[in-house]
């Protein structure tokens, strides 16, 4: 399910990239500073659950019966160490 809500999300957002940019070139300051950041972590939203899909399949066909427990446990942090190397590189947005 989640490579299904991951790739449709990422089709999704390729296809708002036209009127991103219209609204990205019509707004000015901190509005258009959160559209685009609203996009960006739309198409992360994409992004991340086709990967997980990808690993869940992976789980499910190509490796049943491995422990992979370790991935189960340290994925909040994982998750969080993503979210903030996400937001350095993307400091660069700030107008």
């Amino acid at each position: 399910m989640q490579i299904i809500i991951g790739y449709t999300s990422v089709a999704v957002a390729f296809l708002l990239q036209p009127v991103m940019r219209y609204l990205c070139e019509r707004f000015s300051g901190t509005p258009r500073l959160l559209i685009a950041d609203f996009f960006i972590l739309f198409g992360l939203f994409g992004t991340i659950n086709v990967w997980r899909g990808i690993w869940n399949l992976l789980n499910i066909y190509f490796l049943p019966g491995k422990d992979l427990s370790n991935y189960n446990r340290n994925r909040k942090r994982e998750r969080k160490i993503n979210i903030h190397i996400y937001d350095l590189f993307t400091c660069h947005n700030q107008t």
